[in-house]
């Protein structure tokens, strides 16, 4: 088999990979993020090549990194992520306690931040804090990290 995938755009060059007859699976790396390729699969033979099957997809946008959580109090707490590095259109901030029923928190923020101020929290719980990163359509698998809101003293 021969695999090729080919930006639609144009802009970065074709990476292919050659198969053996019993590879039924091939990972392309180093693909632009968010770029639609264009995934073509060609049958190799000793007359030459099939019409390749041929498939369109999107590269995801990789995630935010480097979760800190620099400030924490009894009900509110400051999470801070490095941006990846593409264009985004924004981001999607989810707080979520995991060991006591309550309400998930979610904001959405611009492209430029790389931080957020929850507040509004339960005092002394555990939550689950997911960062993603927003390009038009498509989000980033999450970044996550876990915190516990103080005690109020």
């Amino acid at each position: 088999y021969r695999v090729t995938a080919t930006p639609k755009d144009n802009h970065s060059p074709t990476k292919t990979r050659v198969l053996s007859a019993e590879q039924t699976e091939v990972t392309i790396d180093e693909l632009q993020p968010t770029i639609e390729y264009v995934v073509s699969v060609y049958a190799q033979g000793p007359n030459g090549e099939s019409q390749p099957l041929v498939e369109k997809v999107v590269t995801t946008i990789p995630p935010p990194t480097n979760l800190k959580f620099i400030h924490v109090a009894p009900t509110s707490l400051t999470v801070t992520w490095t941006a990846p590095n593409v264009k985004l259109t924004g981001y999607r901030v989810r707080v979520n306690p995991k060991e006591k029923n309550g309400p998930m928190k979610e904001i959405n923020l611009a492209p430029d931040s790389t931080s957020a101020v929850i507040s509004g929290l339960m005092v002394a719980t555990k939550y689950e804090v997911s960062v993603y990163a927003l390009k038009d359509s498509l989000t980033s698998r999450p970044t996550q990290g876990v915190v516990n809101t103080l005690e109020n003293v």
